[in-house]
This record gives C-alpha cells, sequence and structure tokens, in this order.
C-alpha cells in the first residue's frame, strides 16, 4: 500500500510501511501492519485528496473487496454526513477519477477559506 500511494506521486506527503503490535484494544499482542503517512510540506498537502487516494489504492490492490456493502448501509449516512453529500460515496462505489471528485469536494472550500481567516491564530 505504501509503495502504491508513493506511486501517485502526492504534493506534501510520503507513505512508509510499519509493522507494530498493540498492547491493548484492537489486535492486542498480534503483529499488525500498516501505512504511516508523513506530511512533508504542510503547505502543499492535500489532506482530503489523499484519503480518496488512500481508497483508490485499495480498490486497485484488492479488487473483490467492496468498500460500501449492502450489510453496511447504517454506515452510509455517516459517510455522506462527514463528506457532506451522497454524491461521491456514488462515485467511488464504481470505477472513479480523483479529478471527478474534485468540483463536488472544492464547492464551497473557498468560501470557507475566506470566512475562516479571521480564527487563524497564524498566518
Amino acid at each position: 500500500l505504501a509503495d502504491k500511494m508513493n506511486s501517485y506521486g502526492l504534493e506534501g506527503v510520503i507513505f512508509r510501511p510499519i509493522t507494530y503490535k498493540p498492547s491493548f484494544n484492537f489486535g492486542a499482542g498480534k503483529e499488525l501492519h500498516g501505512v504511516e503517512t508523513n506530511i512533508t510540506n504542510y503547505r502543499t498537502v492535500k489532506l482530503m485528496e489523499v484519503q480518496f487516494y488512500i481508497i483508490k489504492a485499495l480498490k486497485e490492490l484488492y479488487p473483490d473487496s467492496t468498500l460500501f456493502k449492502d450489510e453496511n448501509k447504517s454506515r452510509f449516512r455517516m459517510f455522506d454526513n462527514v463528506i457532506g453529500t451522497s454524491k461521491v460515496r456514488n462515485m467511488i462505489s464504481g470505477n472513479f477519477n480523483i479529478k471527478d471528485l474534485e468540483p463536488v469536494l472544492e464547492k464551497d472550500a473557498s468560501d470557507f477559506r475566506e470566512f475562516s481567516k479571521k480564527y487563524f491564530m497564524y498566518k
């Protein structure tokens, strides 16, 4: 997964494989493998985009897995609420292009950036 994510050449972020053994909760005492996300440039990284590249990578690496299975329908609403629309879920359920998501995800971003400036401690 780390190699796949790095192959996308995303700005401001690199991915490293990790192995760890939790001492409690999920996976306690088991050796688990994952990916560490390292932000190398906070000004250029696009975190919203990164999460969808992770979904894209998982779909490419595990094509037989389904992200939105019918038995998890009760969780669809939570995902839709966090993203702000069901359009994104419907788009990523099929074969999707990250660039096709941008208009939906960036719809209110510039207005929010302008509005939120007054709350920034550091500029």
